[in-house]
């Protein structure tokens, strides 16, 4: 009900401000708004600023943004003087004006927008030697952004651009996934003769890479040899390339030629650091032939090429994996032991965790006991924390927390009312200042303290689960702990009635049902993923028709937007998986994300019979992650939701003893 009252007191000001907009005499008519909305009473004075805009008195709007809230009048504020000088024919004061604000603001996409601005009243006026300057530094202020994008089509289009604007455009297009254009850029540079050998190759394994990424092996291939050709390219790109084109053989099913490829890198650039992704993947081939020798020397090789990365893990684990089935858990916990001095954050959790996991049965509780405690402390909201809080005997709502921040009524008033004024001004067909708005007060929210947990907070209040997540999620990056409030925020339980009711009446974990939705949709029931699966549970329109009949659901592939309709789909389906599984979650979460053919060819894999080692032995990252991921979600979600609050809330500061083999 209040969510409801709220959404029709923003719809019925947004109609207040159009208008207000709308009328002959707008100054008096906003006035008379902002009096009414206090909450907007500074976008008022700014918006009634535009007469002045309109006649062209740059000076006017000067003076009047001098009257109004200082950030609101220097980040946005510079549009209105720009525009006008352009109302008064000026155009190159309006250019001067977007590169005099672009000086002086800090946000860097609004010192995107300046330049961007600025470019463009430079380009207008022809002078296109500053408005190529403009545009540059535009895509160096915020590569990643929209208005990067922009500037990058923009600058092409000038007369000026150099084959080096071709370069750096063509990785902005690639960047935002237009690959044709960012080929283009990458290819006219290339053809043009520009950069040492070390810099031609660089741009090419970046095309190679863009294009192995996209399905072109062909063209991946290509690109990647011709970046190993010429002898002066450095060692490690010559190796980069060789590794590139073999994986684009073996993700064309030329599976001889591609290991060929491969091996030809480990033979002449033993010592390269690129090479221990070829040796990772020599060797998981072979292991899933049963050349276990053969396995481990490969897995040897990238260890101690990546002693720190990815491939140099995920070796350990594999090598780990395997004496763990020799039941040589000694030799494993040594193994790990010696890879912990190499791993950092979450790779040393999943060493340690291991590792601990190892003394356990190999008969030293003392050490397993250590390193579970220090995995559970390095983060106990991860799989590999929490796992090692049940294997140290202790019950989930027992992770190690800290005290909550207390709740604040007049932040969680403030927050109300930013995110209120953004939906009024979006409402009102003011897009981009909705938008402008939303980073102005999500970055002073983040300069108080406990702001940023009351802004992610009103945003679930309203329904706007991703956000909110988001919002949670930099929080923690910013901090070395968990609180019980902020993992509510992480972790939030909307169509929680619904969820334990469906759940109830199918049977299932309604815990499992919620850390599955929360990594599927986000709890968002308007989402659709790339495959065309819809709502809560991702559940496919092909799905619903045949399902929906039997369930007495009629139309059921048009109402999959509906939580109800969904949920009751998706947990049919959860429903039938886990009986077809016997129970066995990990199974169910695999056939969920990767299809039951590829579970039924990973059952084969010889980690199957040791349940906790056939998640690490799942080939696909995607999917490994997923099954951990789901996981702990339904863990936290018991943590939070299934236990009494002040347990959940109060942290723990001891660890419990080594539990038995679960």
């Amino acid at each position: 009900m209040l969510r409801a009252a709220a959404e029709l007191r923003e719809k019925s000001a947004a109609e207040g401000l159009r208008s207000a907009l709308a009328a002959t005499d707008r100054r008096a008519a906003l006035e008379l708004f902002g009096r009414d909305h206090p909450g907007l009473a500074d976008w008022t004075a700014v918006l009634a600023v535009e007469p002045l805009v309109s006649a062209g008195d740059a000076a006017g709007v000067e003076a009047a943004l001098a009257t109004v809230d200082s950030t609101l009048a220097e980040e946005w504020g510079w549009r209105l003087i720009v525009r006008a000088h352009d109302s008064a024919g000026d155009h190159r004061g309006s250019a001067q004006a977007a590169m005099r604000a672009a000086e002086r603001i800090g946000p860097p996409e609004v010192r995107a927008a300046a330049l961007v601005a600025g470019a463009r009243r430079h380009a207008g006026s022809r002078d296109h030697a500053a408005a190529r300057s403009a545009f540059l530094m535009a895509i160096e202020a915020a590569p990643g952004s929209t208005l990067a994008l922009a500037a990058a089509r923009e600058l092409l289009a000038l007369k000026v651009a150099d084959e080096g604007d071709l370069r750096l455009a063509g990785s902005v297009f690639l960047r935002h996934g237009n690959l044709q254009r960012g080929a283009a850029g990458l290819e006219a540079w290339l053809n043009a003769g520009r950069g040492t050998p070390a810099e031609r190759a660089t741009t090419r394994l970046e095309l190679a890479a863009a294009l192995l990424k996209s399905g072109n092996t062909a063209q991946a291939e290509r690109r990647a040899l011709r970046a190993v050709a010429d002898p002066a390219v450095p060692a490690p790109q010559r190796a980069s390339g060789l590794v590139l084109a073999g994986r684009a053989q073996l993700r064309d099913n030329r599976t001889q030629m591609g290991r060929a490829t491969l091996r030809r890198a480990t033979a002449e650039h033993p010592d390269e650091r690129p090479v221990a992704e070829a040796h990772f993947i020599l060797a998981d081939q072979d292991h899933d032939a049963g050349r276990i020798d053969d396995a481990r020397r490969h897995y040897a090789e990238a260890m101690r090429l990546d002693p720190g990365g990815a491939n140099g893990g995920l070796a350990a684990m594999r090598l780990a994996g395997l004496a763990w089935m020799e039941a040589d858990h000694f030799g494993a916990a040594r193994l790990l032991e010696g890879y912990r001095g190499a791993a950092a954050g979450e790779r040393l959790q999943q060493a340690s965790y291991w590792a601990g996991r190892a003394w356990q049965a190999a008969g030293d509780t003392a050490r397993a006991a250590t390193r579970l405690r220090e995995a559970h402390e390095m983060d106990p909201a991860t799989f590999y924390g929490a796992e090692a809080l049940a294997w140290l005997g202790a019950e989930p709502w027992q992770l190690a927390l800290s005290a909550s921040p207390p709740a604040d009524a007049e932040l969680a008033q403030a927050a109300r009312g930013a995110l209120a004024r953004q939906s009024v001004l979006r409402a009102a067909g003011l897009e981009e200042a909705a938008t402008y708005e939303a980073g102005r007060m999500r970055r002073y929210l983040a300069t108080v303290p406990g702001g940023l947990y009351a802004l992610a907070e009103m945003h679930h209040a309203r329904g706007e689960t991703f956000a909110g997540i988001s919002i949670g999620r930099e929080i923690h990056r910013g901090t070395p702990s968990w609180s019980a409030r902020l993992l509510r925020i992480v972790y939030p339980f909307p169509w929680r009635s619904a969820i334990e009711a469906e759940a109830a009446r199918a049977g299932v974990d309604p815990y499992l049902v919620a850390g599955l939705i929360r990594q599927e949709s986000m709890f968002d029931p308007r989402a659709v993923s790339a495959a065309g699966a819809v709502g809560l549970m991702q559940v496919m329109p092909a799905t619903a028709r045949a399902l929906g009949p039997a369930m007495g659901i009629e139309r059921a592939e048009e109402r999959l937007r509906d939580p109800e309709v969904n949920l009751r789909l998706g947990i049919r389906v959860l429903a039938d998986h886990l009986h077809r599984y016997d129970g066995r979650v990990d199974e169910l979460l695999v056939a969920y994300n990767a299809g039951s053919g590829r579970l039924a060819r990973w059952r084969q894999h010889p980690e199957y019979a040791f349940r906790d080692l056939f998640a690490e032995r799942i080939p696909y990252p995607e999917t490994r992650d997923y099954v951990r991921t789901v996981q702990q979600n339904a863990r936290i979600y018991l943590t939070l939701y299934g236990t009494p609050a002040e347990e959940a809330s109060t942290p723990r500061t001891a660890a419990p003893a080594v539990g038995a083999e679960r």
